[in-house]
């Protein structure tokens, strides 16, 4: 069960990429056609495509942990190249700095989330909501965390057999 969920939660992530930079390349392409061919500059499409770029950033975090593509110092795995017990225990403890961090940022995001809600904070130009997208910081967080601890626990049970 929890399994499925999380290929869910993958496909959640993979399906919101996809469709945000086609909503993306759209708006962008409207910008381009309202501002040089009709000669109307609107600021909205532009916004538009700016938050959906940073919402994409950070649920793409998650799915990033998630596929093992995250930022990581992995020198030491290189150095210790021959030594797979090393190698493990420095890949588990790279997964608990990732679940630390991620869960931090959460926390974090939970704060900034909020108080976009309770400040009522929406875009100039097009007047989106503002709390949604920054919702995103907490979503792709969260999910980081899920992944990465995740992976911790598969890592210990491979070690266990």
């Amino acid at each position: 069960m929890l399994k499925k969920s999380l290929r869910f939660a993958v496909w959640l992530q993979e399906y919101f990429l996809i469709v945000s930079i086609v909503i993306m390349t759209i708006a962008a392409a409207l910008q381009v056609l309202y501002r040089y061919v009709f000669e109307l500059p609107q600021s909205g499409f532009e916004e538009i495509a700016r938050y959906l770029m940073v919402a994409s950033t950070f649920i793409g975090v998650g799915l990033a942990v998630e596929k093992k593509e995250h930022i990581r110092l992995d020198f030491l795995e290189t150095l210790l190249a021959g030594h797979p017990r090393a190698n493990k225990w420095i890949n588990n403890i790279n997964h608990i700095i990732v679940a630390i961090f991620s869960l931090i940022m959460t926390f974090l995001g939970y704060q900034l989330f909020v108080y976009s809600l309770k400040a009522n904070q929406h875009s100039i130009g097009a007047n989106l909501p503002l709390a949604w997208f920054k919702a995103t910081v907490m979503i792709g967080f969260a999910l980081s965390f899920i992944h990465s601890v995740g992976h911790l626990v598969n890592s210990i049970k491979k070690t266990e057999k």
